[in-house]
C-alpha cells in the first residue's frame, strides 16, 4: 500500500480527477482538484500521480488526404508529404449534448466537470496552435459554467503568466451572454 503525505500530487483510480493532498486521515484523503474543489476519497482509490511525459502519445501519421501527389513526370517519383496539418478549431460548444451522447445518468456537478475538461483542453490546444482569438459557447443558464470558465481563465493568466483577455462574444452571433470570446496576447 502506498504512503501519502500532504502536498503529494495524486490521481483518482478509474477517473480523470487529479489534484494535491490537503488533508490525511487513516482511511481517507482530502484533495484539492485542478479546478480548486476539495474532494474526499478513501485511500484505496488514490494513487500517486506519474509524470505526464511518460504517457504522452504523439500522432506521427499523415492523413491520406494530406499526401500531395506531384504532377506526373516520367523522372519524378517522389511524393510530397505535408507534415501533420491539423485544422484547429476556433470555437467550441460546451453544451453537454454536444459533448456526450447520453447524459441522463449524470449529476449536475459531473456535467460541469465534463464541460470544464473540454474547455481546458480546447484552450490548451488554442495556446499550442498560437491562436489569437477563440470563442467558448457556454449558454446562458444560471451562469455556473460561465463563472467556472472565467475563474479558470483568471487562474491561467495569474498562475501561468499567459496574457489574455475575455469578454462576452458578439450578441448578434451568439446571443446575449451565451458565449465568451478569449483573446491571447504575446
Amino acid at each position: 500500500m502506498q504512503t501519502f503525505k500532504i502536498g503529494d500530487k495524486v490521481a483518482v483510480l478509474h477517473d480523470t480527477i487529479k489534484g494535491e493532498i490537503v488533508e490525511l486521515s487513516t482511511a481517507s484523503v482530502k484533495m484539492e482538484d485542478e479546478d480548486g474543489f476539495i474532494r474526499s476519497y478513501p485511500l484505496h482509490k488514490i494513487v500517486l500521480q506519474q509524470s505526464n511525459t511518460a504517457y504522452k502519445i504523439e500522432s506521427k501519421f499523415t492523413p491520406k488526404d494530406k499526401v500531395i501527389q506531384p504532377i506526373s513526370k516520367p523522372h519524378a517519383r517522389k511524393k510530397t508529404v505535408v507534415k501533420n496539418v491539423a485544422v484547429v478549431r476556433t470555437e467550441i460548444d460546451l453544451h453537454i449534448e454536444e459533448l456526450m451522447d447520453y447524459t441522463t445518468h449524470l449529476a449536475n456537478y459531473e456535467i460541469v466537470q465534463i464541460q470544464m475538461t473540454a474547455c481546458r483542453a480546447f484552450v490548451q490546444d488554442a495556446l499550442a496552435a498560437r491562436l489569437k482569438k477563440i470563442v467558448v459557447i457556454h449558454g446562458k443558464g444560471e451562469g455556473v459554467l460561465k463563472s467556472e470558465i472565467h475563474h479558470y481563465l483568471d487562474r491561467l493568466a495569474n498562475n501561468n503568466g499567459i496574457q489574455l483577455d475575455y469578454y462576452d462574444a458578439p450578441y448578434n452571433q451568439y446571443g446575449m451572454g451565451g458565449a465568451t470570446t478569449i483573446s491571447f496576447y504575446g
